[in-house]
This record gives C-alpha cells, structure tokens and sequence, in this order.
C-alpha cells in the first residue's frame, strides 16, 4: 500500500493529528472535572461571606480582545481583610465598582474563593470545546487511520487503490479512477441498491 517510509510518515502524521487534539481534549475536560469538584467541595465545607467589587483584573488576548475578572474585597469572620480575583468569572464584561456577590472560600485559603453560585458558561464552553478537540481526534483515527492498514471501517468502501502508484498517495493523482473515486463509486453503488 505505502512505501516503508511513506508509511511510516502518514502514521506519524495521523498519530500527531491523533495525538495533540485528544490531550488538549483530554486535558480541558480534566480541567472542568478539578473546577466542577472544587466547587461542589467549596460549596459543602466553605466558608461563605458577601465579597465587594473593588477593581478589575484585565487581561488582553489576541486581537485585542479583552478579558474582565473582578478583583473583590472581603472580611474573614476573624476580621482578616482578603483581596481576591475571582477567575471563575472572567469575562468579556467589566464588573462594576461597589457590586456584592456572595462568594465561599477554604478558610485556609481565603485567597482562593469562589463565587457562591457559579454561573456555569464557562465550563459550559470549556466542555464543547474538549468534545470538540476529541471528536476531531477521533475522526482522524477512524477516516485517515484505516488507509495506513488498507481496511474501512465504511462498508462497501473498497481502498484497494489507496497509496500504490496510480491512486492516492502515487504518481498519477489522487482522483484516478483506480484509487479514491473508484472505492466511493462502488460505496455509492452498494447502498444505493441496499436501499431497494
């Protein structure tokens, strides 16, 4: 089908186009599973108090976009006054000055709080974009990996074509009748007669 080296180059091709989208996938959807936790944790066991907007975290990002945490301001009931950002609400808005949110905190890490109820966009996002990392991931692996074994996992679509000198990956072009187009023919063929 491939030459030893062109095989071995499509695979690490497909193993890299595989491979980066799954771990940034995996990894974002860790990351909302550790938020999720925290939260529900901070909520059971923490320490609540009502936290005032003193200032804005702003950060810029590509293209000039602008990002807004709201820096908070509050008193533990030992009377220690906490300065904080609240990460779990950044956001494309800025906080106004004065605004009171009811936020929960470790009381060993006051430093570290969170807002009392959590809006949810955020991780909303963070978890359709880890699907979407992974379902890339995984069409890669199933359309582009069977070449490499010269096997479908598509009934009825020959691949006998794929990778020898007159079909995809040979001299004459990806669409000779010999390679590609002729395996989707009989595909079309095949179902379009199972449907009868």
């Amino acid at each position: 089908m491939f030459e030893d080296g062109g095989r071995w180059f499509a695979m690490a091709a497909i193993g890299f186009m595989v491979l980066v989208p799954a771990g940034v996938g995996v990894a974002m959807l860790a990351a909302v599973v550790l938020r999720v936790s925290r939260a529900r944790r901070l909520a059971a066991s923490g320490q609540r108090a009502k936290a005032v907007v003193v200032d804005n975290r702003q950060r810029s990002w590509s293209e000039g976009r602008l990002t807004f945490a709201p820096v908070v301001q509050f008193v533990t009931p030992s009377g220690a006054e906490v300065r904080t950002v609240l990460d779990d609400m950044e956001g494309n808005v800025s906080h106004v000055a004065g605004t009171v949110f009811e936020i929960v905190y470790d009381p060993a890490r006051p430093e570290a709080a969170l807002r009392a109820t959590p809006t949810g966009g955020r991780v909303a996002t963070t978890v359709v974009f880890g699907l979407l990392f992974l379902g890339f991931a995984a069409f890669v692996l199933c359309f582009f990996g069977p070449l490499l074994l010269g096997s479908s996992i598509i009934p009825g679509l020959d691949l006998t074509g794929f990778g020898d000198e007159s079909g995809f990956g040979g001299e004459s072009g990806f669409g000779d009748e010999s390679g590609y187009w002729e395996g989707l023919s009989g595909l079309v063929h095949s179902t379009s007669g199972a449907g009868r």
